[in-house]
């Protein structure tokens, strides 16, 4: 659709976003950067020699080996100590690899190789030879064993179990310092020259990782080596960021495509109701679901501004952290800046219209982006209701009075958004970075009481009753009468044979109670008759009496008498019951008590599974954060870490508030820290549950999903947890959902450390291995922050004196004469330099401060009021031009190359649906089906 852009000039935007791309630069080869990174590189020399040392094995030879004196007097070692030699290559099994290169043979080869430079390979690869390192490893056994043996006369160490412990420890150190030559050695012999001065060099000049890291502080080293000092340049300390400001401008509306189609009969009333949900994140839709609030009022609003679209775009793009002021005068402010790529071109102009080309491709992708997403999300449901509507619904009523049947299309209203940016001026800025900044940044516990279970539902068990340990019989009355002529010994049966029964079944005879209850008192008493062996219930036999026989044991002499006496006896059975009662009494008991274990186990882990289930749901409904106090607490991480970072660099405390107020100031007088940004560097750097130590850095272990189960229910992820499959395998990373919880936060599924109240961007920044801060410089203190930054302590000046690549000889002569403009001090080294200099001599140094001139002579710019053409009582700044004249419609739409300072260089026009709907009245050819064109609006 054609659009007449003269009948919006003058135009008010009704908001605005500020914008900028950052660009770091390339030459200044950083101090702090390379200190950063000589663990690391460091790591990777000792890793060779590691590597190397595992194939050696060394080679000592003694006569006779060295030993202590039964008489105390220890033998002079020096005097015929061992030999020891270079290392020599291993069998396949060996492994003696060093701890790490701590050895004195070590030591006397850096003593020999301090007078030598790195580059200087030619002087100092001779002291590698195999008869130069034989030396040194004699003067190095020379040392060890004169130690030891110094040691050994120290302690006074006499027993031969002593002599032989000190001998296999002297044995031990020399062996390891064979190992540590002989790796040498290896190393040399294969022409390994990097690693040997990478090794025995503490302060290199150049690289000389190992070709994994090759490229690291020389990442451009693929160009020309023989132009100039093109191929030493590395990251510089400093960049530009490109600032911008993004206008929305309203121009019209007009009805869209049709949604809806309604007809009414002649004298119909029909009442439609329409519904409206639109979301532009996943999480905002989850979250209205659950609180089941329709605000109408509000979010719509807020949905249908493209700006404000385009603006929480802004915020969710390149996990960015942002300062929050803003000023008029070309302060950073509340800018959303997108990194742009690296460049070594000092020259401004280039650099903007590379940074305009930049932010032209990002911001029509998310303004596009970001009106295709509002335009997808709309769902509109039209019906009719016969009940309450609720409060927050629109109702429209149509109604039809004529006698002919009336068809309505119902039509979105649609806006047209025009678009525009601005050129806001340039900063220049300072990067440094911060390592693992997550570690000082705390996570939110939540605190949730499981509801303990409910054991009122479990009865108690009816257990049997134990049986009765003992349980008398019925008592049985004899009468018996001594009826025998003869003498007789031992038990005598007189009583005749009882016949038992157990009174209850499982009991067996304990034993039987005789009374005499009249006679003479003689030694009544019974014996078994009959005994059954039964079932004991553990597999094996117990005895059982069925009758017995009453009787009288005589004395040992026997018993004899004329007298024919009577007596009566009362007879008491006394029954016990049996093993196999008692047992199967206990096994029943045993299992009415395991049910009802085994119900308070279901309960406890019911409410477990619901405590569980409960903490998940809690957890994932947790509303982050305000976005802008998550942001404050990591820029003050980062802060505290740059802080830290330069009092250590200096020698300071910085532990002192004092020190620490010094240094703030020092950084706030030449640096706007509170406009300062952070790019967090992906997690999948150093993917945080992966590794344990990389370059120094302590990566916190991987803290999985924890539901405060513990011990209690140890099945709980095989029983009570369901997937499609895959759950199951090895993935530590797995976590937990329920029906009713939000889906996961992002890294999830990737065993992040996760804030249960931060948003993605603090996850984010907790796991990442790194953040670049960048500082901008506060405007006109650009030569002052370049000035101080090139202090030993900070950045250093490694790098400033190559020479400088212009593009084009016209460039280089540009930025010279540039240089020879500016007002520097009658008789500073900065005059009289370029007033003698050629543009084939400008350096690295002298682009720098080209650049920060051209960047202060733009902000000047920007402070010098212009006077409005049509009306020159108006007044204002450059930068708020399009304030006061609203829109101006740009030729072409997109001008990138333009010269002109503060200029809108591009725009484009968005489409934007609304909620609004209109009904339109349409008419169709009942034989054809076509829809008729609109009668024409009656002329007055």
């Amino acid at each position: 659709m054609k659009v007449d852009f003269k009948q919006f000039e003058g135009t008010l935007p009704y908001a605005a976003q500020l914008y900028g791309v950052y660009q770091p630069l390339l030459g200044w080869k950083s101090k702090r950067l390379q200190r950063r990174f000589e663990p690391a590189l460091s790591s990777v020399g000792e890793g060779a020699l590691v590597q190397t040392a595992i194939g050696i094995v060394p080679v000592i030879t003694q006569e006779p080996p060295p030993h202590l004196t039964a008489q105390g007097g220890p033998v002079d070692l020096l005097a015929n100590p061992p030999k020891v030699s270079l290392g020599t290559a291993a069998p396949a099994t060996a492994a003696n690899a060093p701890d790490s290169l701590d050895s004195v043979f070590a030591s006397l080869m850096r003593d020999k190789l301090k007078p030598f430079k790195r580059g200087d390979v030619a002087q100092w690869r001779p002291l590698f030879a195999a008869e130069q390192l034989q030396k040194v490893l004699d003067e190095a056994t020379t040392k060890v064993t004169t130690a030891h043996l110094t040691a050994v006369r120290a302690l006074d160490r006499v027993a031969p179990a002593d002599a032989e412990s000190d001998n296999a420890l002297l044995l031990n150190k020399l062996s390891r310092e064979s190992v540590v030559a002989g790796s040498v050695h290896a190393l040399n012999q294969t022409d390994q020259v990097k690693a040997l001065g990478q090794l025995f060099f503490a302060d290199p000049d150049q690289t000389v990782a190992a070709k994994d890291v090759s490229g690291l502080f020389d990442p451009l080293q693929t160009l020309d080596p023989t132009n100039g000092g093109i191929s030493r340049v590395s990251l510089s300390p400093i960049g530009i960021v490109h600032l911008f400001r993004q206008y929305f401008f309203e121009f019209a509306s007009f009805l869209g495509t049709p949604v809806q189609h309604v007809w009414l009969s002649p004298g119909g009333t029909v009442e439609l109701v329409e519904v409206a949900t639109r979301k532009t994140t996943v999480e905002k839709f989850t979250e209205t679901a659950l609180e089941q609030i329709q605000k109408t009022d509000t979010s719509t609003t807020t949905q249908d501004e493209l700006s404000d679209a385009v603006r929480e775009e802004n915020q969710q793009n390149t996990k960015l952290g942002v300062g929050v002021t803003a000023s008029a005068s070309g302060g950073v402010g509340a800018v959303f800046t997108a990194q742009g790529s690296t460049s070594l071109n000092f020259e401004l102009d280039t650099s903007l219209k590379q940074a305009k080309e930049q932010t032209h491709k990002q911001t029509r992708q998310q303004t596009q982006a970001t009106s295709s997403q509002i335009k997808s999300s709309f769902k509109s449901t039209l019906r009719v209701v016969t009940e309450n509507t609720d409060t927050s619904s629109k109702r429209y009523v149509l109604q039809n009075t004529t006698n002919k049947l009336v068809n309505y299309e119902l039509r979105r209203k649609m806006r047209q958004v025009g678009v525009q940016l601005q050129d806001l001026g340039t900063q220049l800025c300072w990067q440094t970075y911060v390592d693992d900044p997550g570690a000082e940044l705390g996570i939110a516990k939540l605190v949730h009481i499981a509801e303990p279970p409910d054991l009122s539902r479990v009865q108690a068990p009816q257990l049997i009753p134990a049986p009765q340990p003992e349980v008398l019989g019925t008592p049985v009355s004899l009468n018996v009468e001594w009826f025998f002529e003869d003498r007789k010994y031992g038990f005598v049966g007189i009583g005749g044979t009882l016949q038992l029964v157990p009174p209850q079944t499982g009991y067996i005879l304990d034993r039987a109670e005789v009374v005499v209850t009249s006679g003479e008192h003689w030694a009544w008493g019974y014996k078994n008759r009959d005994v059954q062996q039964i079932d004991d219930g553990a597999g094996g036999k117990e005895a059982s009496v069925t009758s017995i026989d009453v009787g009288v044991t005589t004395a040992p002499g026997g018993l004899e008498t004329d007298d024919h006496p009577k007596f009566t006896l009362q007879v008491t059975p006394i029954w016990r019951p049996s093993k196999k009662l008692v047992l199967d009494v206990t096994a029943k008991n045993n299992a009415k008590l395991a049910e009802v274990d085994a119900e308070k186990t279901r309960l406890a882990q019911e409410a477990y599974i619901t405590a569980a289930q409960d903490r998940v749901k809690a957890a994932s409904n947790i509303t982050p954060r305000a976005y802008t106090d998550l942001r404050e607490e990591e820029r003050i991480v980062v802060f505290r870490n740059l802080i830290r970072q330069l009092t250590k660099e200096v020698g300071l405390d910085a532990e002192q508030p004092q020190v620490r107020h010094v240094v703030a100031e020092l950084i706030q007088a030449m640096f706007d820290t509170d406009s300062m940004l952070y790019f967090v560097a992906p997690e999948w750097w150093i993917p945080r549950a992966r590794q344990l130590k990389i370059f120094n850095w302590t990566i916190s272990e991987k803290s999985p999903q924890d539901v405060g189960l513990g011990t209690a229910f140890p099945d709980f992820d095989k029983k009570q947890t369901v997937s499609w499959g895959g759950a199951n395998a090895n993935r530590p990373d797995n976590y937990y959902i329920t029906g009713d919880s939000t889906p996961a936060r992002l890294g999830s599924s990737l065993g992040w450390v996760l804030q249960l109240d931060g948003d993605n961007s603090r996850n984010a920044f907790l796991n990442a291995p790194w953040v670049k801060a960048v500082v901008p410089v506060r405007p006109g203190r650009e030569l002052d922050a370049v000035n101080w930054l090139q202090r030993n302590a900070v950045e250093g000046t490694d790098g400033l004196d190559d020479l400088y690549q212009a593009g084009t000889p016209a460039a280089a002569q540009l930025v010279l004469n540039a240089l020879k403009e500016y007002p520097w001090p009658a008789g500073s080294p900065q005059r009289q330099r370029y007033d003698r200099i050629t543009a084939a001599e400008l350096t690295i140094r002298d682009a720098i401060s080209y650049l920060a001139i051209k960047i202060n002579a733009k902000y000047q710019l920007s402070l010098q009021k212009v006077r409005d053409q049509e009306d020159p009582t108006v007044s204002y700044l450059p930068t708020d031009k399009v304030y006061e004249t609203g829109f101006d419609h740009l030729q072409g739409g997109f001008e990138a190359s333009g010269s002109k300072p503060f200029a809108v260089f591009d725009q484009w026009i968005e489409v934007m649906p609304t909620e609004q709907i209109v009904a339109v009245e349409v008419k169709y050819d009942p034989k054809t089906g076509q829809q008729l064109p609109p009668d024409p609006f009656p002329v007055a």
